[in-house]
């Protein structure tokens, strides 16, 4: 598991190698890197956790993200800040093509992002209909999974400026962690950061490899030629108690905004949870969990 950082380290590459693609060169680079310096300027002590159990918290994380037995644990996430025009906005019908593009160059230039990158993470993840949900959970434009949602303080997956908001803030995170290179934190994503590590690389998964290749490759698509979102929403919006079928025995996380989330596996370590769901480890806020109700339906955990 991997901690995640304030923002990329850095503006995106500038030369092409393999499916890495150029960021090009223009009027904001310089303005995205101020702003990713002030960012890691601002960051906290990291901290890891030996196989032990024991955790360790320093100033050096390289010493230790580099060690044997020693993985690095999530902090936190920052809340997300919407701007007040959007939050006038009460449903995802109330958006439009035009809309979704502000928004994507708002939140990129925010977190130092390329915005074609966006784009094209967007069109891949959900075709940009804010109402998509995959069959693991994650949910709106972005898929956001509920869990991740919460640590960013996200009370709708399913408004498009909050899961764009949400995204962003995760994807840059995983560009830092993964020292701005676009494949790796594009496979960190999709399969999550500690399956990446495990692997040393993009793991060999095929949807996930497949992934990778489809956005890297959308996203030099759009750079070239330019590209208008075509925002739809293809259905109703789903019912926060619905979810997907779920085939095996699981515990489910019911989370104070009202989301749920199946996942195989809890280990309580306070303040928070440990959760694994689809090869993938987060860290769950028990203040953002209501209760967890365990395969046998015995509930263990709820709130005060």
């Amino acid at each position: 598991m991997y901690a995640f950082a304030e923002g990329p380290r850095a503006s995106l590459p500038e030369t092409t190698s393999g499916n890495r693609f150029a960021e090009g060169r223009n009027a904001d680079n310089k303005e995205r890197r101020d702003g990713a310096a002030l960012r890691r300027k601002k960051e906290n002590l990291k901290q890891f956790k030996d196989k032990d159990g024991s955790i360790v918290l320093t100033n050096i994380p390289d010493k230790y993200r580099n060690k044997k037995g020693f993985v690095e644990v999530a902090l936190h996430y920052n809340p997300i800040v919407v701007a007040p025009k959007y939050r006038k906005l009460h449903s995802a019908t109330e958006y439009s093509s035009g809309t979704i593009g502000e928004l994507v160059r708002h939140y990129a230039k925010m977190y130092a992002l390329d915005e074609n990158l966006v784009f094209a993470v967007i069109r891949a993840e959900s075709n940009f209909d804010p109402y998509a949900v995959s069959p693991a959970g994650a949910r709106g434009l972005m898929q956001l999974m509920p869990g991740t949602a919460a640590e960013m303080q996200v009370d709708d997956l399913f408004d498009p400026a909050q899961n764009i908001a949400g995204g962003t803030q995760y994807l840059a995170k995983m560009l830092n962690l993964f020292g701005n290179d676009v494949e790796l934190a594009l496979a960190a994503y999709n399969a999550g950061p500690n399956a990446v590590k495990e692997y040393g690389g993009i793991p060999p998964y095929p949807e996930t490899r497949q992934y990778v290749r489809t956005v890297c490759e959308s996203a030099g698509h759009i750079r070239k030629h330019g590209y208008t979102p075509r925002y739809h929403v293809a259905s109703a919006k789903p019912r926060a108690d619905k979810l997907p079928s779920i085939k095996k025995p699981s515990y489910m996380i019911y989370f104070r905004s009202g989301y749920t989330q199946p996942v195989d596996k809890v280990i309580d370590e306070d303040p928070y949870y440990y959760v694994q769901f689809n090869r993938q480890t987060a860290l769950i806020r028990k203040e953002n969990v209501e209760k967890i109700v365990a395969p046998d339906q015995t509930v263990m955990s709820m709130a005060p």
